[in-house]
């Protein structure tokens, strides 16, 4: 398997098959709107803004960084795992930090705050242990 399983944030792409071969398609849509569902959350708590625009953030968000999650995994494929992640989750808060800030131009420490904890939420919660269970089939 292709060590770049990476993010709806950039480390996702490499996730959809797998899961979508276990799950199906409603296994899949139910993970992806969990991942919103979480990183929404996340941008409430930390007063980014209210419900509905930290859900549209979040869409957007996702949508690019699952972008670039693709060429990533087109480039790095063979690259060691650890410097994968971290790569992936860099490039995940640098690109949604820049969508927070396209969408609410308030100070740049707030939008990085909003993008990292989104980020270690759907990485910790989310992608790690969707990443260890389809290593473990």
């Amino acid at each position: 398997m292709n060590p770049l399983v990476v993010a709806a944030d950039v480390y996702l792409p490499g996730l959809i098959l797998p899961l979508l071969n276990v799950y199906g398609l409603f296994g899949l849509f139910a993970f992806l709107v969990v991942l919103l569902l979480l990183e929404t959350l996340v941008l409430v708590l930390v007063k980014w803004a209210g419900f509905g625009r930290a859900l549209l953030a979040s869409l957007l968000m996702n949508l690019i960084s699952t972008i670039l999650g693709v060429i990533l995994d087109l480039t790095l494929w063979d690259w060691q795992l650890w410097w994968v992640i971290l790569i992936a989750f860099a490039a995940s808060v640098i690109v949604e930090g820049g969508v927070l800030m396209l969408m609410k131009q308030t100070t740049f420490r707030l939008n990085i705050i909003a993008a990292v904890a989104a980020n270690l939420a759907s990485y910790l919660i989310l992608i790690l242990p969707a990443y260890l269970f389809v290593m473990a089939l």
